[in-house]
């Protein structure tokens, strides 16, 4: 009998599940979108029970779509948008509020406030990250500030709180696992960069519990098993947050390897070794612990690449679907000095200013829907060159491949990252077939559902 590998893909915009047999072929596809909640300009939130459902949703129908059984599957891993954080009662299950996504800004003060207090050194020294709303602490502690009663729960171990694998986790298992790995970990802002745990001091400064975080693992970990779901036993063998999945998917094993994803934002990852490496502007983080090896990363982020294409359909209306974009943008030669800042929520790396916001300069009375669309589709792309440039400066070595992947909201853009690094003399690679999306992301969630082989 064939076994194959259950993958589990939740991300910021949809939902997705795979079967993949034995040879890395996915032969059984799910997808879904999940709503987008804006309580306020600059916030962003998630219903976390849309999610789970959802999840369940395509899960079930990428078994149907492979003709596959439960009892077929040998193993399930989890890859997970990072950073967006989730509060529940750990009796009910219920979350206490919405979860809210990483790109929200509605955090920013209680970032202010740490920073205020005289902390933020203390935090970029412990985690590699610069305070900033867009890591998951601010998110807990908002959430336990504006719910009354939250933070009282919280330390009486009534609520748990967690990224959004360890909500899935914790759910498709019936609550019998309560595990993140640390690859999310390093992304909340709570974690030891060497300790490869929830650092003591900065969770008293942050006044969250740690009876309430969940236990942070080794990336290839036994994560608990989904047969309460699906009644059949399916360990889940791997977790990693999604851009670290990227990086492992695209086999970036080696100090300076890279990949650049396009999808709802722009991130490039870097593998700096077994020793995180801090770069002004970019982010250390952890990319996998795997058989008892940690490979760290840096990171450069742009948070609306996949967005400003979806802004310039949706709300400006200025194209009828993302694809058409490269069609406008090649019926101008030029943009003619028009410039596109897509600081929707504000600039991250290398600047991390929350209170930017998006401009488009150098209008004139000439200037058409054509030289918008053109700048959408180059200003929304970040240059890997720039942190791939950082990173040589100050290491002394090349980031030999840079990989690229995701759908960059169905854009024909695309070509334009592959130019991104011909001019830095490495070819984008990326995988080719009439399925190009799909195949895209199977060999990323593969890559890393490699670890429970």
């Amino acid at each position: 009998m064939t076994n194959y590998i259950l993958g589990i893909d939740s991300g910021t915009t949809s939902v997705r599940s795979f079967v993949i047999d034995q040879t890395g072929e996915v032969k059984g596809f799910g997808q879904a979108e999940i709503t987008q909640h804006y309580p306020r300009p600059g916030w962003i939130e998630h219903d976390p029970k849309q999610i789970l459902g959802t999840q369940l949703e395509v899960m079930r129908a990428a078994l149907r779509d492979a003709a596959v059984q439960p009892d077929q599957i040998s193993a399930a891993g989890i890859t997970n948008q990072r950073e967006t954080a989730v509060v529940w009662d750990k009796s009910t299950g219920e979350p206490i509020y919405n979860a809210v996504v990483w790109s929200s800004r509605q955090t920013v003060p209680v970032i202010e406030k740490w920073v205020g207090d005289g902390i933020g050194e203390l935090i970029e020294e412990r985690t590699g990250l610069i305070p900033d709303a867009y890591y998951s602490a601010s998110k807990i502690r908002w959430i336990l500030d504006h719910i009354s009663g939250a933070q009282q729960r919280a330390e009486r171990g009534e609520l748990l709180a967690g990224t959004i694998d360890t909500w899935l986790i914790w759910n498709l298992t019936d609550g019998k696992s309560f595990v993140t790995d640390v690859s999310n970990g390093s992304r909340t802002m709570m974690m030891n960069l060497k300790t490869l745990d929830w650092d003591e001091e900065l969770l008293g400064h942050y006044g969250i519990p740690r009876q309430m975080l969940a236990r942070i693992v080794p990336s290839d970990a036994n994560f608990g098993d989904l047969e309460p779901t699906f009644g059949a036993s399916i360990p889940i063998g791997s977790d990693l947050g999604d851009q670290q999945a990227g990086l492992f998917g695209q086999a970036a094993f080696e100090q300076g390897q890279c990949k650049m994803t396009y999808g709802t934002a722009g991130v490039l990852n870097i593998n700096c070794g077994d020793q995180p490496q801090r770069i002004a502007g970019l982010t250390p983080s952890v990319g996998w612990t795997v058989q008892g090896k940690t490979a760290y990363e840096i990171e450069g982020v742009l948070f609306a690449q996949g967005k400003t294409m979806q802004w310039l359909r949706d709300d400006l209306q200025l194209i009828h679907a993302a694809p058409d974009s490269e069609w406008y943008a090649g019926q101008v030669k030029s943009t003619d000095g028009v410039y596109l800042v897509p600081a929707f929520t504000g600039l991250s790396a290398p600047t991390w200013d929350p209170y930017a916001r998006a401009a488009i300069i150098g209008i004139s009375n000439a200037t058409t829907r054509l030289h918008h669309s053109r700048r959408g589709r180059v200003d929304g792309l970040p240059d890997p060159r720039h942190g791939r440039g950082r990173h040589r400066r100050r290491h002394g070595h090349h980031s030999r491949v840079a990989h690229r992947r995701g759908r960059g909201e169905e854009q024909p853009a695309l070509p334009d990252a592959g130019r991104h690094s011909r001019r830095s003399g490495d070819p984008a690679q990326e995988p080719r077939g009439h399925h190009l999306r799909r195949h895209a992301a199977g060999r990323t969630v593969d890559g890393h559902l490699q670890l429970t082989r």
